[in-house]
C-alpha cells in the first residue's frame, strides 16, 4: 500500500499520526527515506503535510542521486 493511500488532509491516519508524533515528542522536522519509489509527486505531497503541521522536511535519497535534483518544496 502506498504511504499516500488515503491523502494528506487533516482527516487521514498519516496526518494524524504525524502530528500526534509531533505532538508526543516536541519534534519540528522529520527526514524520510525513500529508497524506492522515488515518486516526486508524493514527495512533494508528503512535505506540504509536513509544512501543514508546522514541521521542516527534508528526504534521504540513497541511490539515486537524480532524484535529489527534485525543485525545493514551497511551504
Amino acid at each position: 500500500m502506498p504511504l499516500l493511500a488515503d491523502g494528506t488532509d487533516s482527516a487521514t491516519v498519516l496526518y494524524l499520526n504525524l502530528l500526534a508524533l509531533k505532538s508526543a515528542l516536541g519534534i519540528y522536522a522529520h527526514d524520510y527515506d525513500d529508497e524506492s519509489t522515488h515518486d516526486s509527486a508524493s514527495a512533494v505531497s508528503f512535505g506540504q503535510m509536513g509544512g501543514t503541521v508546522g514541521m521542516k522536511v527534508t528526504i534521504c535519497h540513497y541511490i539515486n542521486l537524480s532524484y535529489k535534483r527534485m525543485p525545493p518544496l514551497k511551504s
